[in-house]
């Protein structure tokens, strides 16, 4: 090797100025296989002492400030500018890998701060069944946990996507965050299409280093391009970005504009295919340089310190503090602020959205100061704003139809004005001949349950719109008694007239036959007693309760992601029975309720058919009738 004294150990950058303490370039650093040691005041080491003729092999070269040793250490650590799997963040595993390249799993707390910003808090998860994008899963599960993010679906597919696509529309995810390569990227939107999960109700979030043009060269599909490419517009591609957008001067003493047209210069002249990861490779030379230079300023502080003792260093304490060294790195660089935590990249990550064909940056997130900042007047959707996370379900009550209640309202008026009238007339021509042989006493029973038949109608034109929810059940359990008192009142006045009548034409031998009023009192009280029992019995054991009951889903005339759900308030009872075939007790009482009222109608029904023929044959002496 070209071995040369140097007074001050100075390695040049090519054209960077000189510096006073060590500088390693970034393209050209050699090994030096034996000391160089200046013509100044030099001080043995107790510990790595080179000679000609004892030299072991050196795993790490140190240079140490203007007395320029070689220390040979048997500690090393690495430094990677392309390797982006999750699996080397490891630190049990990997406690002195570095990377000056964002980890696979950096773009996750960037694609979380992205969701937030635009409110999503409901996403699904479609990922390719390899290690590599399965601890991108895993680790953005966290994130999304951490952030209170619902996971609505989870999905994962080895070769055919459609039917986990299908699965995440059935489950109603509207964000979904894809992890697959470019080869399956084409199968996941040709499934999208048919599936029709794209355009305004649908956000796709997918990685972004595919090859340009990856739909057409990945393309293994019975879908065309023209259909790929409208279910792929519109997605958001996440990736780290390769140089920084800041055009300003970083340690090398170029902008990252300058060094790309010097790269690319380069690439010219020697014919060769440009890397993404040239950035942090470049980047990465500097972070060794500025490593190495501070390591040999703190040996020299520590040697100043001890210059009248042996001053002696071993090769653990040497890699603690090149690790040390190494977390503390802090400068700008082409690809951006250089920082690293626990030896992983603090990068800067770009958001781009696939626009007309081809991807528009639309963003960038910093995580060394987790801002996300997006272009103004980039980001294009589809609607007439971002898409919804979830399918919103708007309640709304079904409430009675005011002018329909009202027209009833006034007919229900018009016919308790009529039950008065009619009630009024019979109390005051009520010892007229006619009247008395109509048994006054029944009449007035049949208006006045009429009546309260009538009164019901306003009570159940009152829903959960017009009065609370304590006040609705009272007025619930009201109508209810107020309704089968009316008609138990009127209709068994008239069963009891009825009845007389039957009993006085059926009278086969025409003997006279007298049944007074009081006796249909008394019948009709029985019929009272019945319902009443049965009313106060189902009150106590199972009162009615305010419940709502949901309609089936309706679409709203609003944007797509609105649907309507109608509901009404109605009363049950308190609880339904939670397994088995048990009887409905509310169900018991009306049905015992009905079932007398049916019989009712059904003995008033064939008293008054059985006694037709007799009264058709007949004549009706009026002395048959009593008061």
């Amino acid at each position: 090797l070209d071995r040369r004294p140097l007074s001050k150990a100075q390695i040049s950058d090519g054209d960077l100025k000189p510096l006073s303490k060590a500088q390693i370039s970034d393209g050209d650093l050699r090994t030096l296989s034996k000391a160089q040691i200046s013509d100044s005041d030099r001080r043995p080491l107790s510990k790595a002492q080179i000679s000609d003729s004892d030299r072991r092999p050196l795993s790490k070269p140190t240079v140490i400030g203007q007395k320029c040793t070689i220390l040979y250490l048997s500690f090393s650590f690495q430094l990677s500018f392309a390797a982006t799997t999750p699996v080397l963040a490891d630190k049990k595993k990997y406690p002195n890998f570095f990377r000056t390249v964002p980890s696979d799993n950096a773009v996750n707390p960037a694609v979380v701060k992205f969701l937030n910003f635009y409110n999503w808090s409901r996403v699904g998860t479609l990922t390719q069944d390899v290690q590599r994008f399965s601890e991108v899963r895993n680790d953005l599960t966290n994130e999304l946990e951490k952030a209170d993010i619902q996971i609505a679906d989870t999905e994962s597919f080895s070769n055919d996507p459609c039917v986990n696509v299908k699965k995440l529309k059935d489950n109603d995810v509207r964000i979904i965050i894809g992890q697959f390569d470019e080869n399956l990227a084409s199968k996941v939107f040709c499934c999208a299409y048919n599936l029709n999960m794209y355009g305004s109700k649908y956000q796709w979030i997918i990685p972004g280093w595919y090859q340009g043009n990856w739909w057409e060269q990945a393309n293994s599909t019975n879908c065309t391009t023209r259909k790929l490419l409208t279910a792929m517009e519109g997605y958001i591609a996440v990736d780290f970005e390769p140089l920084s957008a800041k055009q300003v001067k970083g340690i090398s003493g170029r902008t990252p504009k300058e060094y790309e047209r010097e790269y690319s210069k380069e690439l010219q002249q020697k014919g060769v295919e440009p890397s993404k990861y040239h950035g942090f490779a470049y980047d990465g030379i500097w972070v060794i340089a500025k490593t190495l230079t501070r390591v040999m300023d703190l040996l020299q502080h520590k040697e100043r310190q001890d210059m009248y003792h042996n001053f002696t260093v071993d090769d653990r304490e040497v890699g603690k503090l090149v690790l040390d060294v190494m977390n503390e790195t802090n400068f700008y660089g082409v690809t951006g602020q250089v920082m690293f935590r626990n030896g992983e990249r603090m990068g800067t990550i770009k958001f781009t959205q696939f626009q007309e064909g081809q991807e528009v940056k639309v963003g960038e997130y910093n995580a060394i100061a987790d801002v996300l900042d997006l272009i103004n007047n980039t980001m294009r959707f589809q609607g007439v704003e971002p898409p919804k996370d979830r399918t919103f379900v708007r309640l709304q009550r079904r409430n009675i139809n005011v002018p329909l209640y009202s027209i009833l309202s006034v007919i229900t008026i018009l016919g308790m004005l009529m039950a008065g009238a009619f009630l009024f007339f019979n109390i005051k021509n009520r010892n007229h001949r006619l009247i008395k042989m109509s048994s006054p006493y029944m009449n007035n029973l049949i208006i006045l349950g009429g009546m309260l038949s009538y009164s019901s109608i306003f009570l159940f034109g009152l829903d959960g719109a017009l009065v609370s929810d304590k006040e609705f059940e009272a007025l619930c359990t009201v109508r209810t008694w107020i309704l089968i008192v009316g008609y138990t009142t009127a209709f068994g006045a008239m069963f009891a007239k009825t009845w007389r009548v039957h009993a006085i034409f059926k009278n086969v031998k025409m003997k006279k036959k007298i049944i007074k009023d009081q006796k249909l009192l008394i019948i009709v009280g029985g019929m009272l007693l019945i319902d009443l029992c049965i009313l106060i019995c189902w009150q106590i054991v199972d009162p009615l309760k305010r419940t709502v009951e949901e309609y089936s889903l309706e679409v709203s005339l609003l944007p797509l992601f609105i649907f309507t759900k109608t509901y009404s308030d109605h009363v049950d009872h308190v609880g339904y029975p939670p397994v088995g075939f048990r009887s409905n007790p509310s169900c018991n009482y009306i049905a015992r309720t009905k079932s007398i009222s049916s019989l009712h109608k059904l003995t008033g029904k064939y008293s008054a058919l059985s006694t037709t023929p007799v009264i058709h044959h007949n004549v009706i002496p009026s002395s048959w009738w009593h008061r």
